[in-house]
């Protein structure tokens, strides 16, 4: 089965809507699955007590690898609105930050799974759904994005 995933992660360090500047907070991920047709097979997220917004972004990404492994998908499409993480799994830039190294080797270990397996960036207005999710988890944990 072929689908698309996107994801999304967020944190939220005490400032307002910016850059967050690696700073650790609260945060959330979302990720929805979509087929073929573009119907959505599955949604989901969770609540990070700690993290970095990167460290978010690449948790989202994981997460989604997994459902979409116990789905049954066997071809994936990932759509991310991190330029720095697609830029990072795709080659294009090296990860530098020490604290990423291992989140980077477990997508592109669990990418393995899918073939093909391509990751692409989008524009936040094309990952809603996904962004959604992420808000809604870190609202309902008493934290905004």
């Amino acid at each position: 089965m072929k689908a698309t995933l996107y994801t999304d992660g967020g944190v939220r360090t005490g400032g307002v809507n910016g850059p967050t500047g690696g700073k650790h907070g609260p945060g959330a991920i979302g990720y929805v699955v979509r087929d073929e047709s573009n119907k959505i097979i599955e949604r989901g997220g969770q609540f990070l007590e700690d993290t970095t917004v990167n460290e978010a972004e690449y948790s989202a990404i994981i997460c989604g690898l997994a459902a979409c492994k116990r789905l049954g998908v066997t071809a994936l499409t990932v759509r991310a609105d991190s330029q720095l993480v697609v830029m990072q799994l795709n080659g294009v830039w090296a990860v530098k930050a020490a604290h990423l190294h291992d989140y980077h080797q477990e997508v592109l270990a669990q990418s393995m799974s899918f073939e093909p397996f391509e990751i692409g960036w989008i524009p936040r207005e094309q990952n809603s759904a996904a962004d959604e999710i992420t808000r809604q988890i870190m609202t309902e944990n008493g934290v905004g994005k």
